[in-house]
């Protein structure tokens, strides 16, 4: 949530496949989705992600920029980001805020658009090294996601609550480990241990990859790295707006465990 000038706003991840719907169908998907959502209460929020892959796509990149260059919206931070917040606040993350750059729409100074900002955005020399790493990376970044624990099967006919558990301790460890060695190994020395729960965005990419991969037992695509990425972020917003198998997995990890159980999430098929 968000306070501008004394008002309250709900944050809303709108993903890839979703504002990819509703700039290509504007009505019914867009017209609903702004029913639904007000954005008198409201505010739709982009993964950098989503930005990088709709700029593979020259068409729907431009329909996005015309649809919300007129509207309030908010990209929000990669995952590397909220990652390094996470370890810079250990183990008080409630004060984390997800946003990385926000945008007026039609009350922007200068009459700027939405292109305008995300242009400066992508002509940071950072920012276009990592657009590249992460586009020609994500077969990499799959294979890690996938090899976080090998060989987990079940010990009876489907998994218990705690053998679930147990994987995101163990596989949450892991990535926390190996992206920030010098950490883990001083908390490991001090006879603690870590406490994944104080991540969050690493706590729901790897609920992600359960579900996905060991209880659905899915064959994983291209796609899937960057869907997993974009939903680290859902932990620190209000709604999202998803494909129904990634509304169904948010569904089952808000069963398992309370650390989005205040998020709202919606289906593209709710706004058709």
């Amino acid at each position: 949530m968000i306070n501008i000038n004394g008002n309250q706003y709900k944050l809303c991840l709108v993903d890839t496949n979703a504002v990819s719907e509703m700039v290509k169908h504007p009505d019914p998907i867009l017209r609903r989705f702004f029913e639904t959502l007000n954005p008198n209460k409201y505010i739709p929020c982009f993964s950098l992600f989503t930005i990088l892959e709709l700029r593979q796509r020259d068409d729907v990149y431009k329909l996005f920029l015309n649809t919300f260059s007129t509207l309030p919206c908010i990209i929000l931070k990669s995952h590397d980001q909220l990652f390094q917040d996470e370890l810079d606040t250990y183990p008080n993350f409630q004060q984390i805020t997800p946003i990385l750059v926000g945008y007026a729409g039609a009350l922007a100074p200068n009459n700027q658009k939405l292109t305008d900002l995300l242009d400066l955005t992508f002509s940071k020399s950072e920012t276009r090294e990592n657009e590249q790493r992460w586009n020609s990376g994500k077969d990499s970044i799959l294979e890690g996601m996938l090899s976080l624990v090998k060989n987990y099967p079940p010990k009876g006919k489907k998994y218990t609550v705690k053998e679930i558990r147990s994987f995101i301790e163990i596989a949450g460890f892991q990535q926390i480990a190996f992206r920030a060695y010098d950490f883990a190994q001083q908390i490991v020395k001090e006879g603690n241990a870590v406490n994944v729960d104080a991540f969050p965005s690493i706590k729901m990419t790897t609920y992600n990859v359960f579900y996905k991969f060991y209880t659905d037992q899915r064959r994983p695509t291209k796609s899937d790295s960057f869907d997993i990425i974009i939903a680290s972020a859902a932990p620190y917003v209000d709604a999202i707006v998803t494909e129904k198998h990634q509304a169904d997995i948010l569904k089952r990890i808000k069963q398992q465990d309370d650390f989005i159980e205040s998020l709202e999430i919606y289906r593209v098929k709710d706004f058709q």
